[in-house]
């Protein structure tokens, strides 16, 4: 082999070496990048599921004791009509709990709060809620589509539970749900009532025993 040739082979070879290194390299930052790219999309989710998991507790922490007082006077209010809450009713008494549902469902919405823990949790609550204030927060929807446009949306995702035997077609409650619907009640009105609240109130605090 000439020298020319043996040069030619040489470099031939040096090259194609540091070809093949640049390549396992670029390779390797690849592989670090992908790697790194995974490890953070794992923190990152991981975040996004501990701030589902810690407003959610924000949430029931609400439901569960802030507005214990407030679903008592519903309740309270629901035993003394035994009827859907007029406007009226809807403002004095029932906005605390209907606003929060509202809340709920922007949060379910866009994915703030998991669905099915929630669902699982407040299904059985927010049925009867709505149930009895439809007819009165429908009217404001209509009205302005704006208005609790949130609970209707939260409505669609979730229906009734089969406890209130609710007739899609008559939209009334079927022999049995009607029942099932005052013990509901009967529940939520062996909460505390709101002290702060009955003043403004004063026929319901002077009927409750």
């Amino acid at each position: 082999m000439c020298p020319s040739h043996w040069i030619y082979l040489k470099l031939l070879v040096s090259s194609t070496f540091w070809m093949a290194v640049g390549a396992i390299a670029t390779a390797g930052a690849a592989f670090a990048a992908l790697w790194t790219t995974r490890t953070a999309n794992k923190t990152l989710n991981h975040q996004i599921q501990q701030a589902q998991v810690d407003l959610w507790r924000l949430m029931w922490n609400e439901f569960a004791y802030t507005l214990r007082g407030d679903r008592g006077l519903c309740a309270l209010h629901y035993s003394c009509k035994r009827s859907s809450a007029d406007k009226d009713a809807l403002e004095r008494v029932y906005a605390p709990i209907m606003i929060f549902f509202e809340n709920l469902g922007y949060l379910i919405k866009n994915e703030k709060v998991n669905r099915d823990t929630v669902r699982q949790s407040l299904f059985d609550f927010f049925a009867p809620y709505f149930y009895i204030t439809k007819a009165s927060i429908q009217k404001e929807h209509y009205a302005d589509s704006e208005d609790w446009e949130n609970i209707f949306w939260l409505q669609e995702q979730w229906g009734y539970p089969k406890w209130m035997h609710y007739d899609s077609e008559s939209k009334e409650l079927l022999p049995g749900g009607k029942e099932n619907l005052d013990y509901f009640f009967k529940k939520e009105k062996s909460l505390p009532i709101n002290k702060l609240l009955l003043p403004m109130n004063q026929q319901l605090r002077n009927r409750h025993v």
